[in-house]
């Protein structure tokens, strides 16, 4: 018998980043809230890190202010994610700091970079604009009459001109607004992974592992064996179905209503299986 009273091990164990994409607290609530009612056991005591990466410098009463609203809805937040800037600010809220990627660390310096180019560039332009308007200025003449004078015409041909630029870019806005019909992934979902496909149907070619996470608006399909967890209808649709190979899963969920593998009917596991939304339970049947 060891005498070690303990063993130190490394494991990959998923947890949820939270991205904060804008330093609007109140927007943020207000969009987690539907998250949260829309699959209320995802997201029940679910730790988290906060992700920082993407928003300028905050101070420590903002991010309590996020982290007041992420555990006002039961989410457990465990570290703060960012610039090293941040290492001090997580001390102080008695969290863990995790520093950014090296693709964030990549694009922030390029930033960086872009930035100080640009002001650069901006000072030179105005300093070349000043010493030319001094070099060139002449008194400006007043227009003739003729040179005010629009005719109906070429009013009538500006308006129209206008008109078709501002159809053209609704229409570029409202195609760039459709929502992409269906997400392929041809790879398998590995443990820790989380797959969203946003506004759509979701199609993984492969299987899905243990401690992975895929998430669809729409319907799931995996062709492959489910041992993770597959949440579909996460907008609240209660259409949305769920179509595996090989039912192992640790939680399926639709709308909100989910199951998780101890609930799972010894009968369905292993089978080819359809789960879909009937009188608010789900139910699975073989295919």
């Amino acid at each position: 018998m060891s005498n070690n009273a303990f063993a130190l091990k490394s494991q990959m164990i998923p947890l949820t980043v939270i991205e904060l994409a804008s330093s609007d607290d109140q927007v943020f609530d207000q969009q987690l809230t539907e998250k949260v009612n829309a699959s209320p056991a995802l997201f029940d005591r679910m730790p988290a890190i906060l992700g920082l990466e993407d928003v300028d410098s905050l101070d420590v009463s903002s991010i309590q202010k996020f982290l007041f609203i992420i555990r006002k809805h039961n989410i457990l937040p465990v570290a703060l994610k960012g610039p090293e800037e941040f290492k001090s600010i997580a001390q102080q809220l008695d969290l863990a700091w995790i520093p950014p990627g090296r693709n964030k660390l990549k694009q922030r310096a390029q930033k960086a970079k872009e930035t100080i180019e640009n002001t650069a560039d901006n000072t030179n332009r105005a300093q070349e604009t000043i010493e030319s308007s001094s070099n060139d200025a002449e008194p400006a003449s007043n227009p003739t009459p003729q040179q005010l004078e629009l005719t109906e015409s070429e009013v009538s041909a500006e308006t129209s001109h206008s008109s078709e630029e501002s159809h053209s870019t609704e229409a570029q806005q409202a195609a760039q607004a459709t929502p992409t019909k269906t997400k392929i992934v041809s790879t398998p979902v590995r443990s820790g992974q989380q797959i969203y496909a946003k506004d759509s149907d979701l199609i993984v070619l492969a299987q899905v592992g243990q401690g992975a996470e895929v998430i669809a608006d729409g319907n799931i399909h995996i062709y492959g064996t489910l041992r993770g967890r597959a949440i579909a209808g996460a907008n609240g649709n209660k259409d949305a179905r769920i179509f595996c190979q090989s039912l192992h899963a640790e939680l399926i969920s639709i709308a909100g209503v989910y199951q998780v593998s101890d609930d799972l009917p010894n009968d369905r596991i292993g089978q080819s299986s359809q789960i879909e939304l009937k009188e608010n339970h789900l139910h699975i049947d073989t295919l």
